[in-house]
């Protein structure tokens, strides 16, 4: 825990270690899918008589932990809230604290007594955020099958939703690149603990853009004639790419003229206008049921319509209700979770299997010493788990899947922590995360940690996601460790690990992360491939060192940036470039150093740049502003290793001029013991070894063991 200490201080580890330590003598109560509230919830299954037993939801044993916390207080070490196996459908959300309140009057930990939800030993319960869809019966309304193809007639089935208390389904709303901090999530239907597919046209491929109007202008034109057949365009809307391969929509239909191919949308559409050849596809159209896995919701009569990819009697189909910002909740984007922690501290999450929100599964907002850990959060509109405006909280040893938006997002809202540099210390360690950013398709990572200060994401494995695995923004973040592939497998002109168009976030650390697979792909009209590590449009002052990258596009982009420094670095077989460093600040981004209100003046004006903590943190920050600040000064790349690389640099701009480019090992064969394992580990006679190149760690790399006694520990072992 060498890393923790330093990060969090004495007091800081003196409370994780606390946590650790002291889930042993403490009360119990347990909560079971044949329990009752009105028992006293102190016994893990019913008597014999039926006269007690545990209590049937959570909420009966968060009252019973209030009427300790407001007695005689919680009770050495703590309490354990004990879930049997089972599952425990849910259409609100659960609640510990108040929300918009500073302090939780009820419902927190002490760090010597905290408050644990968890599962009951050697069972798996899970929380679904939704009502179950039963009824289910073949479609017999002759309107209904003249609008679906003979294969769907046989094999699509419908569920009235309000005879089954269903009433309250939102509409389908706009979201996508730049929109996804404001929506709320949306209704999904769940079929064998998997969100299903809104009917789409098509099913697999794209529809690429025919004709572009002129800029401005709230339509396209589209080759097929599908959209023929539709009988009514009511709720039909499209998702896609539509200007670049960096940013999505997911817009709204108002009318097509079928005749000449022209699809009119819904204002305000696409923010960056519509190009041609650019992807997207159709949704919501009942015509296009048509494939397993696909669903329609006729919002208006209150009808399901689905195609089952198994036998519907044991699918489990649910409706996501819970999460779903209808129940005056507004944490994070608007959206509030299936779980919300408000307030409180020394609250852990444990064993549980959290599934199908129609917002995000877990929100913890305020407080400190929150953790989700062993756990399985799956599907959701929304974030896996959102940390905002915590302390020392976080996420470990889960795995997080098949998330709307991020996997895990951490957010600082308070501009006092970075003006002081304060480190807010959360966290994402030792977890499994894929296929994130399933609705909202860009800037929707594995791990997002927005503005922070010192927060650590390491030894997670990120994969199969359509765009960036970890965005990082902030000061003195520490990336490490995390295993990285496949990813930004639908976009181009993006990266793995990201970060954006700031003079003073810094201090920002990337290193001994291994990052393979990652390629252009998915259609993407962009050539430009996608990068490993991408400081984008003048991102200033982070350190990547001792990382491999194989077979990726581009190793390491440094766009127009400064006092960035690339050490000790391994890059095999990149298809096109290792680094790749431009000068867009003295070029074609020029505008943002001539343009004294542009976002790079704005932002370094509201932080004291030029007096302690930060003048002595970042010494060459203090004169940037005079220091010819769109050349990209004071990056330095050295002690790198280039083995079958196109290209071991590619400078543009002039960039050449101002990086001290040495000592880096480009030609000859480096000795590599086996190039097909990941470590990518050295030969004692090696030729790196004379020019000083250091080991890299790479057997700590990735998701480690849970420790035998640490579910609770707030921090890597």
């Amino acid at each position: 825990m060498e890393y923790l200490r330093r990060k969090l201080g004495a007091v800081g580890l003196s409370l994780a270690m606390a946590l650790s330590a002291s889930i042993g003598i403490c009360g119990n109560f347990y909560v079971a899918t044949n329990g009752n509230d009105t028992w006293s919830g102190l016994l893990p299954a019913p008597n014999s008589d039926g006269t007690d037993g545990p209590f049937a939801t959570l909420e009966a044993a968060q009252n019973a932990i209030r009427l300790l916390e407001s007695g005689s207080g919680l009770p050495a070490g703590g309490v354990k809230v004990n879930l049997r196996g089972g599952r425990y459908m849910r259409q609100t959300p659960f609640t510990l604290g108040v929300n918009w309140s500073p302090v939780a009057v009820y419902d927190s930990g002490t760090p010597a007594s905290p408050i644990v939800y968890q599962a009951y030993p050697g069972e798996t319960p899970i929380i679904v955020g939704g009502m179950s869809v039963t009824g289910f019966q073949a479609v017999t309304d002759p309107n209904i099958l003249a609008r679906l193809t003979s294969a769907a007639q046989t094999n699509v089935l419908v569920a009235n939703l309000p005879i089954q208390g269903i009433t309250n389904i939102m509409p389908l709303a706009r979201h996508g690149f730049a929109l996804w901090w404001n929506w709320s999530g949306q209704n999904e239907l769940y079929f064998q603990d998997k969100p299903m597919q809104l009917a789409r046209w098509p099913n697999t491929n794209w529809l690429n853009i025919a004709s572009s109007p002129s800029p401005g202008a709230n339509s396209f034109g589209y080759n097929g004639s599908n959209p023929s057949t539709w009988a009514s365009l009511d709720d039909v809307w499209v998702q896609g790419y539509w200007d670049t391969d960096w940013a999505d929509e997911f817009d709204n239909v108002s009318s097509i003229d079928t005749t000449n191919h022209i699809v009119y949308m819904t204002s305000p559409a696409s923010q960056l206008g519509y190009a041609v050849n650019q992807r997207f596809y159709f949704l919501n159209v009942l015509e296009e049921l048509d494939a397993p896995g696909e669903y329609y919701i006729d919002r208006v009569n209150g009808f399901l319509y689905f195609w089952p990819p198994g036998d519907i009697a044991s699918g489990n189909p649910f409706i996501s209700m819970a999460g779903s910002g209808l129940y005056g909740l507004t944490v994070n984007n608007g959206a509030d979770g299936l779980v919300n922690l408000l307030s409180v501290s020394n609250v852990v999450f444990s064993g549980i299997t959290f599934e199908g929100a129609a917002g995000s599964l877990i929100c913890i907002e305020y407080g400190q010493n929150n953790l989700i850990t062993n756990c399985t959060l799956n599907g959701g509109s929304c974030d896996g788990v959102d940390l905002v405006n915590t302390f020392m909280s976080g996420v470990a040893y889960c795995t997080i899947a098949n998330t709307g938006e991020n996997g895990v997002f951490m957010l600082d809202g308070d501009i006092n922590d970075r003006m002081t540099l304060t480190s807010i210390a959360d966290f994402a360690i030792d977890n499994t995360i894929y296929n994130m950013g399933r609705l909202c398709w860009t800037y929707t990572p594995g791990i997002y940690i927005a503005g922070s200060v010192g927060d650590y994401a390491a030894h997670n494995l990120i994969y199969n996601g359509r765009h960036d695995a970890i965005v990082v923004g902030g000061n003195n973040n520490v990336v490490e460790f995390n295993e990285i592939h496949n990813v930004c497998t639908e976009t181009a002109d993006a990266g793995a690990i990201y970060m954006l168009r700031d003079w003073t976030q810094r201090g920002n650390i990337i290193r001994y992360n291994y990052l393979h697979d990652i390629n252009l792909g998915g259609g993407a009209a962009d050539p430009n491939g996608v990068v490993g590590v991408y400081l984008d449009d003048l991102f200033c002052g982070t350190t990547i060192y001792e990382n491999i990258f194989s077979a990726v596009d581009h190793g390491v982009f440094i766009g127009g940036g400064r006092d960035n420094i690339v050490q000790n670095n391994i890059f095999v077989g990149c298809a096109d470039w290792a680094i790749k460093v431009d000068q867009r600040g003295l070029d074609w981004e020029s505008g943002f150093i001539t343009d004294n209100n542009s976002v790079m003046w704005a932002e370094l004006y509201a932080m004291p740049y030029q007096t302690p903590p930060w003048s002595l943190e970042y010494p060459a920050l203090v004169s940037i502003a005079t220091n010819n600040p769109g050349a990209a000064l004071g990056n330095i790349i050295q002690d790198n290793i280039s083995c079958n690389n196109a290209v071991w640099i590619n400078w543009l701009n002039g960039a050449q001029n101002n990086v001290t480019e040495t000592n880096n090992f480009t030609s000859g064969d480096p000795l590599f013991v086996n190039c097909s394992q990941p470590q990518f580990g050295l030969l004692p006679n090696s030729p790196v070894w004379a020019l000083g190149f250091q080991p890299i760690p790479a057997s700590g790399i990735g998701p480690m063991p849970l420790p035998p006694t640490g579910m609770w520990i707030l921090g890597p072992p």
